[in-house]
C-alpha cells in the first residue's frame, strides 16, 4: 500500500468520526483547564512582582495621611534625577517643625549623612507583596501564598494518562494497535459506526511496504530548508512572547490609574483576537494573516496605541504563530520542533519584565521596542510556505514542499 493510500485510508476514517463530536470537545476541553492553570502560573508575576513607587515616610514630617510628593520632600530625601530615593533618607539633625506652615525645613536634616527607612510612603494605595512583605510577621505567608497559587497545576500531571496521543504521530511511529484502539474510543464516544474494513486498511502499514524513518531528528537537521525555517520559526516565536508578555506587563506598570482594572481590560482584549483570528485565517492564510498581526502591534506601538490594538495583535499573532508552526514541520518531528520553539521563545518573556526598566532612559523606548520587533518579525514571517488547506506533512521531502504542493494540489484535494 502506497503512502498516499494510507493517508487517504485514515482522512476516510477521521470523516466518519466527525469532525467536532463529544470526544473532541473532552480532549478540546481539559486542553482548556490546562491553558487556564497554567496562566496562573504565567501572569502571576505580574502582581506578585510588581514594582511600586515608593519613597521613605518621614517621621514627624509626613501626616497620618502621607502623600508620596510634598513641597518639603527635597530637603529630607536624597534624589536620583526626579525620583527621590526608595529606602535612604537624610539624618535628623533636630525634630522640630515650622508649626505655621506645616512643613520640615532643610535645617532639620544633615545632607551629608544618610540612613535606611524602617517606613514607607507609597505613590499608589493598590496594595502588593512588596508592601505586605517588609512586615517581619507577614514575609512568611509569601512563599505559601504564591505556592497556593501555582499548586493546582499539578492536576495536569495525570494527562500522561489521560490526554491520548496523536493518531498520526502513532502511525508514523509504527504503533499501529495504538492508533486503531485511540480511534475505536473515538467512534465510541461519539456515537458513530467505525468501519472494520476501514481499520484493516491501516494494518497493512505493518507491512514492509512502510519504512519507518529513522532518526528523523538527525536527517531533518540535514534539511537545508527546515533549519532555515526552524531558525525563523524560533525568532518569531522570541518576538511573540516578548510582545505578549511584555505589553501584558508594561499595562500595568506604565498605565496610570488602577493597575487591576488596566490589567483586566488588557486581558479582556484577547477575546476578541481569538475570534478574529478564527476568520481571518480561513480568508488570508497563516502566513499574511501572521505578518499582519506583527505589523499591527508594531504600528499600534509607535502610535501609543497602548490598550487594546497592541495586545489585539500580539494575542492574534500568537494564537496564529501556533497553528503554522504546527503545520510546516513533519509528523515525527512536529511536537520536538514545537517544543524547541517554544523553549527559544521563552527567552522573549524572561526579557519582557526588564521592558519597563527602559522607560527609565526615554518613557517611550518600550513601546518603540516592542514596535521594532514586530516590525523585524512581520517582514521575516514572508519567508514560511502558506499551509492554508495542506494536508500536515508527514515526512521531510513533504515538509520541505509544502510550497509547491500549495500551487499543485487542487482545492477539493487538500486536507486542514
Amino acid at each position: 500500500m502506497t503512502k498516499s493510500s494510507i493517508d487517504s485510508s485514515l482522512d476516510n476514517i477521521l470523516v466518519q468520526l466527525g469532525d467536532f463530536g463529544k470526544y473532541q470537545i473532552f480532549v478540546f476541553s481539559l486542553v482548556c483547564i490546562a491553558v487556564i492553570l497554567h496562566s496562573a502560573v504565567h501572569v502571576g508575576y505580574v502582581f506578585t512582582a510588581m514594582d511600586l513607587t515608593y519613597r521613605c515616610a518621614i517621621p514627624d514630617c509626613d501626616s497620618e495621611t502621607p502623600e508620596y510628593e510634598t513641597s518639603w520632600l527635597t530637603n529630607a530625601v536624597p534624589y536620583n534625577g526626579h525620583t527621590p530615593e526608595r529606602c535612604h533618607m537624610f539624618e535628623y539633625v533636630n525634630n522640630s517643625t515650622d508649626a505655621n506652615n506645616q512643613t520640615c525645613s532643610s535645617s532639620n536634616f544633615n545632607r551629608n549623612n544618610t540612613r535606611r527607612c524602617s517606613s514607607f510612603v507609597y505613590k499608589s494605595s493598590e496594595k502588593s507583596i512588596v508592601q505586605e512583605g517588609i512586615s517581619n510577621q507577614k514575609i512568611c505567608l509569601i512563599g505559601p501564598l504564591i505556592f497556593i497559587i501555582y499548586s493546582p497545576s499539578f492536576l495536569l500531571v495525570s494527562y500522561f494518562w489521560i490526554v491520548p496521543e496523536s493518531i498520526r504521530w502513532n502511525l508514523s511511529k509504527g504503533r499501529i494497535e495504538e492508533a486503531k484502539q485511540t480511534l475505536r474510543i473515538v467512534a465510541k464516544v461519539n456515537g458513530k459506526e467505525l468501519s472494520e474494513n476501514a481499520l484493516e486498511k491501516l494494518g497493512f502499514l505493518e507491512s514492509e511496504d512502510l519504512q519507518i524513518e529513522e532518526a528523523p531528528f538527525m536527517n531533518a537537521l540535514k534539511s537545508s530548508k527546515l533549519m532555515l525555517r526552524l531558525i525563523n520559526c524560533c525568532f518569531c516565536w522570541i518576538t511573540c512572547t516578548f510582545l505578549f508578555y511584555g505589553l501584558t506587563l508594561n499595562s500595568v506598570s506604565l498605565n496610570a490609574g488602577n493597575s487591576y482594572l488596566d490589567f483586566i481590560l488588557t486581558a479582556l482584549v484577547e477575546i476578541p483576537a481569538y475570534i478574529f483570528c478564527n476568520y481571518i485565517l480561513n480568508f488570508f492564510g497563516r502566513r499574511n494573516s501572521l505578518s499582519a498581526s506583527y505589523l499591527l502591534t508594531g504600528a499600534a506601538c509607535i502610535g501609543f496605541i497602548f490598550v487594546p490594538s497592541g495586545k489585539f495583535g500580539a494575542t492574534a499573532a500568537f494564537t496564529i504563530l501556533y497553528v503554522l508552526t504546527s503545520e510546516i514541520f513533519p509528523t515525527s518531528m512536529r511536537h520536538s520542533f514545537m517544543g524547541t520553539c517554544s523553549t527559544f521563545g521563552r527567552l522573549g518573556s524572561m526579557i519582557a519584565p526588564q521592558t519597563p526598566l527602559l522607560a527609565q532612559l526615554w518613557t517611550p523606548l518600550p513601546l518603540l521596542s516592542f514596535a521594532l520587533m514586530s516590525a523585524i518579525a512581520g517582514l521575516l514571517t514572508m519567508l514560511f510556505p502558506e499551509t492554508q488547506n495542506i494536508k500536515l506533512p508527514d515526512t521531510i521531502e513533504e515538509a520541505e514542499n509544502i510550497s509547491r504542493l500549495s500551487l499543485t494540489i487542487p482545492v477539493e484535494q487538500k486536507t486542514i
